[in-house]
């Protein structure tokens, strides 16, 4: 008897501790693949750069995807706090600001205005299942 409470208490542990391991996304999130970007500028890797993706698919367009890239220009895609974004088609805006520590506190862009705006991004990537490598974008040279 010990032995069987035993089992079907383990049993038991071990599906509430893989239940709260897996991630509750919300209802509708559509399933994610991991897609990692490096972002140019000027032949460099741009450190602290926010990337959005816009999806092509209007049915995709309620699930935000960011990120900010690292030291070496890598970005990994966050669709709202989960890793990953769903397969398809995308536009890419990228926008690195400083606030100088000056009065008036005037924002710097430090990358060209047609990459900050999804109307006017010439970037584009293809999110598949199986990305091995990073997707290299280039947002030109340093402003």
């Amino acid at each position: 008897m010990f032995k069987k409470v035993m089992v079907l208490s383990l049993t038991l542990l071990l599906a509430v501790m893989v239940t709260a391991c897996k991630p509750n996304r919300p209802k509708g999130c559509p399933k994610l693949y991991p897609c990692t970007l490096k972002i140019i500028q000027g032949g460099e890797p741009l450190e602290g750069a926010r990337v959005n993706i816009y999806a092509d698919n209007p049915d995709l367009a309620r699930w935000p995807i960011v990120g900010l890239t690292d030291a070496e220009g890598q970005v990994v895609l966050m669709t709202q706090t989960y890793l990953g974004a769903p397969l398809g088609s995308y536009t890419v805006t990228v926008s690195k600001v400083e606030e100088p520590h000056v009065l008036p506190p005037v924002a710097i862009e430090h990358v060209e205005e047609q990459y900050t705006s999804k109307e006017t991004s010439p970037l584009k990537i293809e999110v598949v299942k199986k990305l091995l490598e990073p997707i290299q974008l280039d947002v030109g040279d340093p402003q």
